[in-house]
């Protein structure tokens, strides 16, 4: 079941535990780091210092990437979805992009076979586990399955980092596998 790290502290604790040890990867520290720029009143749980939040859009160290949410250069995923790549040290499948989906629009459901790491930096999302909305974490273990929904108000917009890729299921999964066996 997905978490969200404002909400449990056994949340909290997993993400402690995951900045501390020597096996988190760069695109994981990336989403905590930013996770600390937007919620800085957490940074002396983790034993650093960070500096307040602007008001440029995204958090300080998303802007080595990106300076602001206006200036993301979008490439269209599906009808009401786009992402944005991270060029940050990542294992070659793993899935580090800025997601944007539009008002109430569902992204198709997957699983994947590492942990999930989404960062809201926009807007707000939901599943069957809750509510996420700016300036949270929602942690998805190894396995989990899941179709999060954009909020009908605004939108979402979200860092997402696995290690591994994510893997299509339901219709979308189906689709995908009858594309790539016609295509062999």
């Amino acid at each position: 079941m997905k978490k969200n790290i404002r909400q449990t502290p056994d949340c909290l604790q997993t993400v402690i535990d995951l900045y501390n040890s020597k096996e988190i990867s760069p695109a994981q520290k990336l989403v905590i780091d930013c996770y600390l720029d937007m919620n800085p009143q957490n940074a002396a749980i983790f034993s650093t210092s960070r500096n307040k939040n602007t008001n440029t859009g995204f958090p300080s160290h998303l802007r080595d990437y990106v300076s602001s949410r206006y200036s993301i250069p979008w490439k269209a995923a599906i009808p009401g979805i786009s992402l944005h790549e991270i060029a940050v040290d990542k294992p070659a499948n793993a899935f580090v992009k800025i997601v944007k989906a539009e008002k109430g629009v569902k992204l198709p459901e997957h699983d994947h076979d590492d942990l999930e790491l989404s960062l809201v930096l926009d807007g707000a999302f939901y599943d069957k586990s809750g509510r996420y909305e700016k300036g949270d974490i929602a942690i998805a273990p190894k396995n989990t399955r899941h179709r999060p929904r954009a909020c009908k108000e605004n939108g979402c917009i979200c860092l997402i980092v696995s290690e591994q890729p994510i893997r299509l299921t339901g219709i979308m999964g189906a689709l995908t596998g009858l594309i790539q066996r016609l295509k062999s």
